[in-house]
């Protein structure tokens, strides 16, 4: 039963849609990230295009950015993505003077939520890029294996139990037993990754219930973004799971602190396990 007493618990009815979009979205993810180097590059820049336009859309939507300005941001932020496949450096020069130029053209005024939003998607997207180049596909398929795991441990588990909400105001239909739910799953992939590659199963596990909670963050960042502008869903790309940005907002905040992690030799993934089959 729901708190609301005799009123059932939401039933499944997006849940083929949502298995479609997320099969075909997986596989051809997949493809580019076997081929790497330039074709990831540039699939990467061409999701996020795709995400600065949902972005846009809830800015300009709430009136906090023109529409010069969101077009600007929106090649901005891809040629940073190609630029710093090359060097991170390069997107960094990429993005400072695309933010100039939007805080001209939108009245030399300029709402600090679509900088990081912006920040998220395309370091979001290095991260991936250059983790891949650094640690191989086997660990980028773990954290994205992960964070769907979390993702989906929440939907099953908050759908089914209900319970406490996590946080009303920021997003009503999360729970903590959706949370929990997202942490077990995440614990069972990541457990299961360290027997096929024969990794260090305490590290795994704890790396686990750290990729659920940073995708748990990155998802209410987002929900309180869609709040502030007033918006259910970023977009409609995919059906049963809304825009893009509503399907990467978790896993960019992972990648992004695990590529940080690994850049700083807090991790390396490489000495995790012993064998690594991708």
């Amino acid at each position: 039963m729901s708190e609301q007493g005799s009123k059932p618990l939401p039933r499944f009815d997006d849940l083929k849609n949502r298995v479609t979009a997320a099969i075909g979205l997986a596989a051809v993810s997949l493809f580019a990230l076997w081929f790497g180097s330039w074709v990831l590059a540039i699939y990467l820049a061409l999701l996020v295009c795709i995400m600065m336009m949902e972005m846009n859309a809830m800015c300009q939507h709430h009136g906090s950015l023109c529409a010069s300005g969101g077009l600007v941001a929106i090649v901005g932020a891809v040629a940073a993505v190609l630029l710093g496949a090359i060097s991170p450096l390069y997107a960094m020069m990429a993005m400072l003077p695309t933010l100039g130029t939007i805080w001209w053209l939108n009245d030399r005024k300029l709402d600090w939520r679509p900088i990081i939003g912006m920040a998220m998607i395309v370091f979001g997207a290095l991260a991936v890029y250059h983790l891949r180049e650094r640690e191989g596909v086997g660990t980028v398929v773990w954290l994205v294996a992960c964070v769907v795991a979390a993702d989906t441990g929440g939907y099953f588990f908050g759908r089914k139990l209900g319970g406490p909400k996590l946080w009303t105001k920021i997003s009503p239909k999360k729970t903590w037993s959706g949370f929990v739910g997202g942490v077990i799953l995440s614990i069972i992939c990541t457990a299961i990754f360290a027997l096929l590659l024969d990794g260090q199963m305490g590290s795994f596990i704890f790396l686990g219930i750290l990729i659920a909670v940073f995708a748990l963050i990155g998802d209410l960042l987002e929900s309180a973004a869609k709040r502030f502008y007033g918006v259910k869903d970023s977009g409609t790309i995919l059906p049963g799971h809304g825009g893009l940005l509503d399907r990467f907002d978790g896993l960019s905040l992972v990648v992004i602190v695990f590529w940080v992690m690994s850049s700083i030799g807090v991790i390396n993934m490489t000495q995790l396990y012993t064998s690594l089959p991708l």
